[in-house]
């Protein structure tokens, strides 16, 4: 028989050695920074990281695992806890064994929702069974540098330039870069979050936990304001490999009618940084009308289906594309919505755990 339960913060080295034997020496999740960080964020509490293990009752191995972290969500108007799980894996010699699917039954045992990132076709049957449904996040590029974009491609594709946005100017608006989130932010999400029927709650101690106090990633987060109130809210990180310069939109959020606005400025900020084109990963159709009108091209359309996704380094043969899953897990909550329309889902790139270090 084994044990599954949650790894105490005593046993840190054990998981950072089991990911160092499974994953390699060099992957993120044997850094312990980055594990302290992802597995114990604002929310938990206690002498346990929030990553379930499978231990062998025989000598107390360490067999398998599955690291999720805590995050309210906004459903329907109702403020729920959803796990946001991040690595599932088995040692090799047992993975046809069903451990995997024990811990994902585990990690989905309790709170309301489940939600999973960037999942592998050979594991993907397991979450089917187990009542997920799935599709991939849209991806859209700005392109300010065409030549730079296609060497980065390569092939000898043609690339054209996005359409340069107009200026902006109006006495009563701002775009402002911010170092801390507060009072002011959480107001602010208060009045938005309905534009976002199903979506974490972007609080002050979340933002401020996934973004701003980030302890290996740069993140610049900014706001667009209007007579001193928070009108939007966009975070930006930016990548140097080697000769290129490239933006990745992590997250945005936005009263009706500003997303437009924050994107012209987030352009004419990317333009000053020398920055060859921008990428963001999003579900549902939200801001896809802006997306459009200023001419950002969609990434599921070559020769922008082609662009690598990861860049530390350049990666021209993995994926290109992000898949996402949920699940309700609590099934009361199911008069509230229609969950299972995706459409209603918004999840970003910075939802979960794929805009970390490579």
């Amino acid at each position: 028989m084994e044990e599954i339960r949650l790894i105490k913060k005593s046993e840190l080295h054990r998981a950072l050695e089991f990911n160092a034997r499974e994953y390699g020496a060099k992957h993120i999740l044997a850094d312990k920074t980055y594990y302290n960080w992802q597995f114990n964020n604002h929310l938990n509490i206690g002498d346990c990281y929030t990553s379930w293990g499978v231990f062998s009752k025989k000598d107390d191995q360490l067999l398998g695992v599955f690291g999720y972290f805590a995050a309210d969500y906004n459903f329907f108007g109702k403020t729920v806890r959803a796990n946001c799980l991040c690595n599932l894996i088995v040692r090799e010699n047992l993975r046809s064994l069903g451990f995997g699917y024990l811990l994902l039954k585990q990690a989905t045992s309790f709170n309301d929702l489940a939600i999973d990132y960037a999942i592998k076709k050979d594991i993907w049957p397991i979450f089917e069974k187990s009542g997920w449904l799935g599709e991939n996040l849209k991806r859209f590029f700005y392109v300010i540098d065409p030549l730079k974009t296609q060497e980065l491609i390569g092939g000898g594709v043609s690339v054209a330039a996005s359409p340069r946005p107009g200026l902006v100017d109006n006495p009563d608006w701002s775009f402002e870069k911010i170092e801390e989130a507060g009072d002011s932010i959480n107001e602010f999400w208060s009045e938005v979050k309905y534009n976002y029927p199903i979506a974490i709650e972007r609080t002050s101690p979340y933002l401020n936990w996934r973004y701003l106090r980030h302890p290996l990633l740069d993140y610049r987060v900014f706001v667009a304001k209007e007579k001193g109130r928070v009108k939007s809210l966009v975070v930006l990180r930016l990548e140097s490999p080697l000769n290129f310069c490239v933006a990745r939109i992590v997250d945005l959020i936005s009263d009706k009618g500003w997303v437009e606005y924050t994107l012209i400025k987030l352009i004419e900020y990317c333009g000053k940084n020398k920055v060859n084109w921008l990428d963001y990963f999003f579900s549902g159709s939200f801001h896809l009308s802006e997306l459009k009108h200023l001419g950002f091209f969609d990434g599921d359309r070559e020769p922008y289906s082609c662009i690598p996704l990861l860049f530390n380094p350049i990666d021209r043969t993995k994926r290109t594309k992000i898949n996402f899953a949920v699940k309700l897990t609590n099934k009361n909550l199911s008069y509230r919505g229609n969950w299972k329309d995706l459409d209603k889902w918004y999840t970003t790139k910075g939802g979960g755990d794929q805009d970390r270090p490579n």
